[in-house]
């Protein structure tokens, strides 16, 4: 079971799950909110990395919509960059 946990910033409020042990790895999309079960994608990294399970705006707990922009993929990596930031970390790895 993971943690749920939230995280405030200029651009809103976000709900994330973390799991793993390692440096910082964050997995998202725009298509269903994660939950304390965690997820299947996420299990097989998380021996090498903390795996940060994003819900993005207008999912589980974090912020709504306001305007349809928002959706917008140009937003949704300024929320994750937003995140990103306000957890203290200088970048995501990338696989």
């Amino acid at each position: 079971m993971r943690m749920q946990n939230m995280v405030e910033t200029p651009r809103g409020n976000f709900e994330y799950f973390k799991m793993g042990k390692g440096e910082p790895l964050c997995i998202t999309h725009q298509y269903i909110a994660f939950n304390s079960n965690g997820n299947i994608f996420a299990a097989p990294f998380t021996t090498h990395y903390t795996v940060y399970l994003i819900n993005l705006r207008g999912y589980g707990n974090s912020s709504n919509s306001t305007v349809h922009d928002d959706l917008s993929f140009k937003n949704s990596v300024q929320d994750l960059e937003a995140i990103r930031s306000a957890l203290g970390f200088a970048q995501w790895n990338a696989l």
